[in-house]
């Protein structure tokens, strides 16, 4: 047998490869390959270098979805391998990549929409998980720089055939419905499973510098709120499959279809959580038009 010898642009070596995508600060979405994965029960520990785009968003933004290619997709996977999402280049990187922030489309994959997070699904890849990183701790590594282990909680969505939506499996939530009271349009009367109670503050439509996301917009608004709910969630090691009820302040009930719309986009609408529903005068900042507290039972 002869052997060459070859300058990989990255180490895939027969592990499988993933693909990140991430939400950046400005609001465009990341999408980065990697094959240091492995599960851990039910939650997948990422070894990311802690200097890229992706461990960047994911310190600020725990929100992400880890997209698993087909074998026949390696090509797209390669045409950004020496990419990065971080401007300016750092300097590690400044010899073998080069910045390119349109990454789905410098690698010819399609983003959809995400049910549970905000960074997109990579339509193309047979198996998706929507996660929450957790936590990330830097570890020094030999012969490397150093590197980021997010541990992470995930969703799985499968494809072609496969489940519509895996829901988290620790999950032990239950709906009953009660006898004698109408059933709720878009909602649960009732709410039960053991865990971990998460009780998150009510959440309105403020970025992570504080400035109000769409003013006058009760679609933006309600969709900045959810966004901050689920990060709010990850925090606390849960996610939207574990919200057993969500309370909904508006300062005009006409702004209800609009929450709703934002609201189903990360919630199982089979088995929504219990909810509730005031119109208020006013919110603590004038300009805010729906505020929403959630509560959840994570699994221990």
């Amino acid at each position: 047998m002869t052997h060459l010898t070859i300058e990989p642009s990255i180490l895939y070596v027969g592990t499988p490869v993933e693909l990140l995508s991430t939400e950046n600060s400005d609001g465009t979405f990341n999408l980065a390959a990697m094959s240091s994965a492995w599960a851990l029960g039910e939650v997948v520990v990422l070894g990311l270098g802690d200097n890229g785009q992706t461990a960047e968003n994911l310190r600020h933004r725990p929100e992400l979805v880890i997209n698993f290619p087909a074998p026949d997709l390696w090509e797209n996977v390669e045409r950004i391998a020496g990419f990065t999402g971080r401007d300016p280049v750092p300097a590690a990187k400044q010899d073998r990549f080069r910045y390119e922030p349109a990454k789905f489309e410098a690698a010819g994959l399609t983003p959809i929409q995400s049910e549970l997070v905000r960074p997109p699904r990579v339509a193309e890849c047979p198996l998706q998980f929507e996660a929450g990183c957790v936590r990330g701790q830097a570890v020094p590594l030999p012969q490397v720089r150093s590197a980021d282990n997010a541990l992470v909680r995930r969703e799985v969505l499968g494809k072609d055939g496969g489940p519509a939506s895996w829901r988290n499996p620790l999950s032990k939530l239950s709906h009953p419905k009660p006898e004698g009271v109408a059933p709720g349009n878009g909602y649960s009367h009732v709410v039960t499973g053991p865990g971990r109670w998460v009780a998150i503050a009510g959440q309105v439509s403020l970025d992570a510098d504080g400035e109000l996301v769409g003013e006058g917009d009760p679609e933006a608004q309600a969709k900045q709120v959810f966004a901050n709910l689920g990060r709010c969630l990850a925090a606390a090691g849960a996610t939207f499959a574990d919200v057993v009820k969500l309370n909904f302040y508006v300062t005009d009930i006409a702004f209800l279809p609009a929450v709703r719309t934002a609201r189903d986009k990360h919630i199982d609408t089979t088995n929504p959580p219990a909810s509730t529903a005031v119109q208020v005068v006013s919110l603590f900042r004038p300009e805010a038009l729906i505020e929403i507290e959630a509560y959840a039972v994570a699994a221990d």
